[in-house]
């Protein structure tokens, strides 16, 4: 998984909750359904907005699914799509030939960054608490 910047941010808890969902069921989708050898994660902050980007060499989508045409979207690409729309943000599946990219762009309020603390003391603070 790559971090943009090194130092992450975090973030309001219902954002941070949105995109680890999203990027779970991402996830779990290439794993059911892509053949793919290797997954790519990529979460990067921007000046007013976060991307994640999930990459696969794996068969790819359907262009109906990769539309969001009404009757192929699953339950859990609709799912998130719709957690996603509901932070303002936009889902884009794109085939690449081979593989997939699901890539989430979620604009992110002033308010939505907590900047005493970083991603890597989240994870480092949850490692030393474990044993408590």
């Amino acid at each position: 998984m790559g971090l943009q910047p090194p130092d992450f941010p975090r973030l309001a808890p219902e954002l941070e909750t949105t995109l680890f969902r999203v990027i779970q069921e991402a996830l779990t989708n290439v794993f059911r359904h892509s053949r793919a050898s290797k997954a790519y994660v990529t979460l990067e902050k921007r000046e007013s907005e976060i991307a994640a980007t999930i990459c696969d060499d794996g068969v790819g989508v359907p262009d109906e699914i990769a539309e969001f045409r009404p009757d192929s979207v699953g339950v859990g690409l609709g799912g998130m799509r719709q957690r996603i729309k509901e932070l303002g943000g936009e889902l884009l599946l794109r085939n690449t030939h081979p593989g997939t990219i699901v890539e989430v762009v979620i604009p992110i309020p002033l308010h939505a960054i907590e900047p005493a603390s970083t991603a890597d003391e989240m994870f480092s603070t949850k490692t030393q608490n474990k044993g408590d």
